[in-house]
């Protein structure tokens, strides 16, 4: 049997972590498989080690349902299914759960390929320099179905909006998923400014996903909680010390700075990434609790203050 290189098997033991592995096979099917197939057998030797959670004789339509019904936890890295070269060609499941649900998903074939994710991302930006959204992020993958958005400048102006607001939802959006896109905004805009902001928002999103079914809304941050401007998905976590309102109309950044981004779940060896995401999840989540809006005192915008991140686990 062919053994793998240590830095793929390091990278396999980071991205199994807490990882749900999906398979359409039975569990006889699936040692006997482990006897042949080299990554069967280290997720074999994961599961009794106490690592990842496995399910067997899982049909393509109970996962269905599982996604649709969210009882797929979104925030485990991966899902790995069992396919058949045929299968894989033909149909590809992997891919239809990426592009149906926002979950990650690979078959034994491309596991370590999606691995790059354990790697993280990162530019480092002078003041005046020409560059955009679109060009740093065109070659990063970003999954998921979900954002939350903390950012008390990007919504302040039309230029703001086409500069840098556009091109960052034109990176992460998918141009359509069947299930709902949760995305929510934290920012220190007063009642009288963000009441006119929503619509615009909600505009510019029809506009470059017009097949998206998405739900939005805005919470005020009274307190004055975050401090960084930051965006968080089901799997990624991303960070611009100056503000995501970075570029201006000629494309020239306002300031040096720094983008960073990372997929903490998967990154064992960066343990504050996961600290970070789970802070500001904890802040977003509790700040949408405790958001009212009676009468003159609104505190959020929006058909509800739900959030698919907000179930997080």
């Amino acid at each position: 049997m062919k053994s793998l290189p240590q830095d793929q098997i390091d990278d396999f033991y980071r991205f199994s972590n807490e990882s749900v592995i999906v398979f359409d096979i039975t569990y006889s099917q699936f040692i006997q498989e482990s006897c042949n197939d080299t990554i069967f057998k280290y997720i074999r030797k994961r599961q009794q080690a106490g690592g990842c959670e496995l399910k067997f004789d899982y049909s393509p339509e109970s996962l269905n349902e599982d996604c649709k019904n969210q009882r797929i936890n979104s925030f485990n890295p991966i899902i790995l299914i069992y396919q058949t070269n045929k299968q894989r060609r033909t149909e590809n499941k992997c891919v239809q759960y990426i592009f149906k649900y926002g979950i990650l998903a690979a078959d034994q074939n491309d596991f370590l390929d999606k691995c790059y994710l354990t790697k993280d991302f990162g530019f480092a930006i002078k003041k005046q320099t020409e560059n955009n959204w679109k060009n740093l992020l065109v070659n990063i993958p970003f999954y998921g179905n979900s954002l939350i958005i903390v950012d008390n400048y990007l919504l302040s102006d039309s230029k703001t909006y086409e500069n840098n607001l556009k091109p960052i939802l034109e990176s992460l959006l998918p141009d359509s998923l069947e299930t709902v896109y949760n995305i929510s905004f934290y920012t220190q805009d007063s009642n009288s400014t963000l009441k006119l902001k929503v619509g615009k928002v909600e505009e510019l999103i029809r506009i470059i996903r017009p097949n998206l079914q998405f739900n939005i809304n805005f919470f005020i941050d009274v307190k004055s909680i975050f401090h960084d401007r930051v965006i968080i998905s089901n799997y990624f976590w991303m960070n611009c010390g100056a503000g995501f309102d970075l570029f201006n109309s000629n494309s020239k950044a306002k300031h040096s700075t720094t983008v960073s981004i990372l997929y903490p779940f998967m990154q064992n060896q960066n343990p504050w990434a996961i600290d970070a995401f789970v802070y500001l999840f904890e802040d977003a989540k509790e700040m949408a609790n405790a958001a009212v809006n009676n009468g003159p005192v609104k505190q959020y915008y929006g058909v509800d203050k739900n959030n698919r991140l907000f179930e997080m686990q």
